[in-house]
Formats: C-alpha cells, structure tokens, sequence
C-alpha cells in the first residue's frame, strides 16, 4: 500500500504539507515550500511523487504569478492525516476546476500562508482564517426607489488577527477584475450599511472590523476606491481599505506589516494596515 512505498523516501515535512492542503484545499508547489521551510525545487519533486503515490492530484492553472499548476489532497493523503491524528473523520472538499475560479482561490490562499507565516514568526497570532461562504456569507438590505433590496455579502476570507492586547478582523475580497465596478459599488454601499448597523457586532461578535479588498492592477484600485466613496457618498469610507496583490507574497510574508495600502477616502496616501482603525 501507499504506507510502505512512502516509508523510505517521505521528507520529514510530509505532514505539514498534507495538513496545510487540507487547510487550503490547494496550493501550489511555490506555496507549500513555504510552508514547509524548504527549496521549491526540493518541494515540486516530492510533491509530484505523492502524486504518483496517490496523495495528491494536480491541476494545472494559469495565475499571475509563476505557477503554473496546483496540489489538493487525495483521499489517501486524508487518510494520513486522519490515522495520525490530524484530521477528524469526513471527506474532502471540492476544489474548483475552472482556471479562473482556481486562479482566485490560490490568491487567496496565498493570503492565508502569509498571516500563517507572520504568525509562525510571531508578528502576529492568527486566531482566526474562514473561506468558507456558509460561515462568512450575509446580506445588507437598503432601500431604493421605494423598496428593499437585499444585496448580499459574501467575501472570500474573514480573518482575526491579535497583536498583543488588540484585535483586528478583516472581511477580505479578492478581486481578479471580472466584477463590474457597478456590482461593486452596490456591495460596498451594502458594507457599509451592515457597518453602521452593527452587523459586526451581530454576525461575528466583534465591535470593529474593516473590508479589505485585493486587486491585481493599480487602475482596477483606483476604480474601486472611487466606487466605494461615490457610492458611499464619503460616509464610513474608513471601513474599506485597498491593496494590491503583488503585496501578498508568501515568501515575503512582511511585506504585509508594510505601508502600501489605501483608504477609500482621502488623497491617495499609504498606510500600513494594521497601524489603524476604521
């Protein structure tokens, strides 16, 4: 079986990767050497093997970055995980087979690599990461026009970070440039009419959270940013906050403590993000 053939050649980090994958759903080879602490080269070799193994299965994908491929777990690499003791009982989840979807999802991982990193090297603890849309999915209704409409809120990641005595939780949003800026100018109002209503007291029992979104281009940002205030009317701005991708790099996790984000408002100026409040 598996067992046997993986006895005399398994790195000794062979179940970190298996549990980060099952934490990601998937990654690339890029992604798990960071995990992991070891040469990228090194990590595709032997990932490649789990494959043949029938640990893994691959996927290819077209992202921005250099990957041109992705790891998910197999069922026998669950069952690994499971018999020693790192997995409860259940099956795997999907994993999108669209380039797209995948591309999107794989940068939001790379997100939850990062604060795994930073919380590794104790810059932060990492209390809480959510992808899961049944757990971080909920709606704002506002009225138009005489009537209610419910917009509804789904962001790809909610995290809760600690630095000493202070929390900060983030709504995340990927944005790979697909969405029309009229879709996101009604999901931004909507954010900030659950902000003001106290929906981050109700759904996450938190006072104080802030909207982050990602983009892959400065002119998507800028249009964004410009989106959020119009269509906020300069109300509750503080709350939704813009970065670029580019400044999400698992193997330079802090880059993220750095001051390259923007605020909604204002002129244009950077911030580090965790260096204030909405």
């Amino acid at each position: 079986m598996f067992q046997d053939s993986l006895l005399g050649r398994r790195p000794p980090w062979l179940l970190d990767a298996l549990a980060a994958l099952r934490r990601h759903d998937a990654l690339t080879a890029r992604q798990v050497a960071v995990v992991v602490g070891d040469d990228p080269r090194s990590v595709a070799l032997a990932l490649d093997g789990f494959v043949g193994d029938g640990l893994l299965r691959q996927q290819p994908v077209q992202m921005r970055r250099s990957d041109t491929r992705c790891f998910a777990l197999a069922p026998a690499g669950l069952l690994v995980l499971q018999r020693a003791g790192l997995a409860p009982a259940g099956r795997l989840r999907p994993v999108p087979v669209g380039l797209h979807r995948l591309a999107h999802d794989l940068e939001r991982n790379e997100l939850g690599v990062v604060l795994e990193r930073l919380d590794a090297d104790r810059h932060l603890r990492l209390e809480r990461f959510v992808t899961s849309s049944s757990r971080i999915g909920f709606a704002a209704h506002l009225p138009h026009r005489g009537q209610i409409h419910r917009i509804p809120l789904v962001a790809d990641a909610f995290a809760v970070l600690r630095f000493g005595t202070r929390v900060d939780a983030l709504l995340v949003e990927i944005d790979m440039g697909s969405v029309a800026i009229e879709r996101m100018r009604a999901k931004y109002r909507g954010y900030v009419a659950w902000w003001q209503g106290g929906g981050p007291l109700r759904q996450f029992g938190l006072r104080s959270l802030r909207v982050l979104t990602l983009t892959a281009t400065p002119a998507r940002l800028e249009r964004l940013r410009a989106a959020a205030e119009d269509g906020n009317q300069g109300q509750g701005t503080g709350l939704l906050w813009f970065g670029d991708l580019d400044d999400v790099r698992a193997e330079d996790p802090r880059r993220l403590l750095g001051s390259h984000f923007l605020r909604a408002d204002g002129p244009g100026e950077r911030h580090a993000l965790f260096g204030r409040r909405a």
